[in-house]
């Protein structure tokens, strides 16, 4: 069997090394490899590109014949194509990997998907296309493509081609022995299996992949015949189907909105209430009067947040980013308070005051009494999301304490009347880092609320509540270095991350113990420590970041904050201090946000 490639394999190689390849048992392993090489194919995006056949380095045998046609009878089935979109009178199509393809009816509009069958009969080998019920995701931006997609799409095709191979009646010409236990029997077909994967991998560069996942986007397009239907969908279902990032985002979902009839022009006329629905059943979407007051007060009232028609009309008023941040925080609440549990943290048993559904329900009820603040609801938009994201966080981890809810409004209306000026003087764009420091300055004080539990009175102005602050703050960390425990709770990032940037580097290391927050709080003038006590739930993590100059010196220390969702276990920015809860640099802030995507797609 391999006597012809021990040859040819002689032919090429230096006389002193000639020796060595006559013995089989050094000569069979070469081979194996040179017939199990990854070969490099070229890369075709759009039909008009030529489609080149790469062939074996070394000249198979005689008993290979029927799998290296096998090979060459793919290839001729555009299988050596990423991407293959055709439109005729009749249907528009869409092939993947040339073994999936998905067709849209012009006419109809009706979607079908299916996958490359092949058969062996009468010699020769045959293919048609059949339906399937196998949906690949189809994302509609490319920044969440890569090398892995269409390997995942080819290898599923692959494994079912060879499956239809495996029941086919007559293989006549397969009668190697070899080949036979390859294509016929189950514990052979991985052998064939992995020879045509390696052969039809797509070792492709970093520009050739950017120009598949366009052609993809652009073919993926061609299918929604609405611009419309997709920017209703992505402020609707987007927060019912997906997480916060946009790469959750893909052609399903416009696909499964488009099967409402709905008028689109009624629906953009009440785009701000579009958010609202994701807490609705989409039974009700073909509901001609689906935006009246009295139908959406109708259907919000069995929901936990029960709307009344001033509350609408106020919505109304709002831009789709705010009402999609006020839902999105309403649904991250209940996120939080599902998984709020109790804990047992290295041999320390900690019980979580119990939250009933009445209290679940009388927490909700201040996301409402926060759109019903006019000073509040003065500020841009931009201010506004965060301070409603700041309530929320809030608003959960006071929700199982006897403190007054009614407090942290009475917090953030006062910081609105102090800061009322701003509105009109300091752009959110232009002077970010300013609404940065006075929206940090409002954290620090409900840190100062949460913990101290002091009583307030209605008159108490915001001067007042940072008053209290600074003096609760100075005299804190006396207390708590006399009573630190030995509290310790386990990390998320296991191992310190370091990052280049230009000269400098930057380290990341995750603290989980209770001295460790005294110390970067007593070393950094802030209260990192006072959360301690939801790192210890599981509710939140902290992290400091250092940069160190080529010379070892230290330029920059800042404290990261993360809330925790129990229920996903995601991790969500909140915060990130310098010195004495001063501003980040950008490039820091960046790091840290990167930093936490990464920790994310490990969940």
């Amino acid at each position: 069997m391999i006597q012809g490639l021990m040859k040819a394999l002689t032919a090429f190689m230096p006389k002193s090394l000639q020796p060595l390849i006559t013995s089989p048992t050094v000569a069979l392993p070469i081979i194996e490899g040179a017939l199990e090489q990854q070969l490099e194919m070229p890369i075709a995006i759009l039909p008009s590109d030529p489609l080149t056949s790469i062939s074996i380095a070394v000249e198979a045998p005689p008993e290979y014949e029927p799998f290296n046609r096998l090979y060459e009878y793919l290839l001729s089935q555009d299988v050596g194509y990423l991407i293959k979109d055709k439109t005729t009178e009749r249907e528009r199509v869409l092939a993947i990997c040339g073994m999936w393809r998905m067709t849209k009816t012009i006419k109809t509009g009706k979607l079908q998907y299916h996958q490359l069958k092949v058969t062996y009969e009468n010699g020769e080998f045959q293919s048609k296309w059949i339906r399937t019920k196998k949906e690949w995701v189809l994302p509609l931006f490319t920044f969440n493509i890569n090398s892995v997609y269409f390997d995942e799409i080819r290898n599923y095709g692959l494994d079912a081609i060879l499956k239809d191979l495996n029941k086919s009646p007559s293989l006549k010409g397969f009668k190697h022995k070899d080949v036979n236990l390859a294509i016929n029997r189950k514990t052979g077909r991985g052998k064939t299996y992995s020879l045509l994967s390696n052969k039809l991998r797509y070792r492709v560069s970093e520009d050739n992949l950017k120009l598949a996942a366009r052609s993809l986007i652009r073919s993926i397009w061609q299918f929604i015949d609405n611009r419309a239907t997709y920017r209703l969908c992505y402020n609707m279902y987007y927060l019912r189907h997906c997480g916060s990032e946009l790469t959750d985002f893909h052609f399903k979902f416009i696909n499964d909105f488009a099967k409402h009839d709905i008028s689109i022009e009624y629906w953009d006329n009440n785009k701000s209430l579009l958010p609202l629905l994701y807490l609705i059943d989409d039974k009700y979407y073909s509901n001609e009067q689906l935006f009246s007051n009295k139908q959406l007060i109708s259907l919000l009232s069995t929901t936990n947040i029960p709307l009344l028609k001033n509350d609408l009309r106020i919505l109304r008023e709002q831009s789709v980013t705010f009402v999609k941040t006020f839902c999105y925080s309403i649904r991250d609440f209940n996120n939080s308070i599902e998984g709020y549990y109790n804990y047992d943290v290295e041999g320390l048993y900690y019980q979580s005051k119990a939250i009933g559904e009445e209290t679940i329900k009388k927490s909700l009820k201040y996301f409402t009494g926060f759109i019903r603040s006019p000073e509040l609801m003065s500020y841009p938009t931009t201010i506004k999301c965060k301070l409603l994201i700041l309530f929320s966080n809030y608003l959960f981890r006071l929700s199982s304490s006897s403190l007054p809810l009614e407090s942290l409004q009475t917090i953030l209306t006062q910081w609105a009347i102090y800061h009322h000026d701003m509105i009109k003087n300091v752009r959110p764009m232009k002077h970010a880092e300013q609404w940065e420091r006075v929206i940090n300055h409002c954290r620090h004080v409900l840190d100062w609320y949460q913990h101290a539990t002091p009583l307030l009175h209605k008159n108490q102005t915001w001067v007042s509540f940072q008053q209290l602050t600074d003096n609760w703050d100075r005299n804190r960390h006396d207390a708590e270095a006399q009573d630190i425990e030995e509290i310790c709770w386990d990390k998320q990032l296991t191992q310190d991350m370091t990052i280049n940037v230009k000269k400098n580097t930057v380290t990341i290391s995750e603290l989980n113990t209770a001295r460790e927050l005294h110390t970067e709080g007593f070393e950094q003038n802030h209260c990192v420590y006072s959360y301690y006590h939801y790192c210890l739930t599981g509710n939140y993590r902290v992290f400091s970041l250092k940069e160190f100059a080529d010379d070892g010196s230290l330029v920059h220390r800042l404290t990261l904050g993360a809330n925790v969702c129990i229920k996903t276990n995601v991790l969500t920015y909140e915060q990130l201090q310098s010195k004495g809860n001063g501003l980040p640099p950008p490039h820091l802030k960046q790091i840290a946000k990167k930093m936490i995507t990464n920790l994310n797609i490990t969940v």
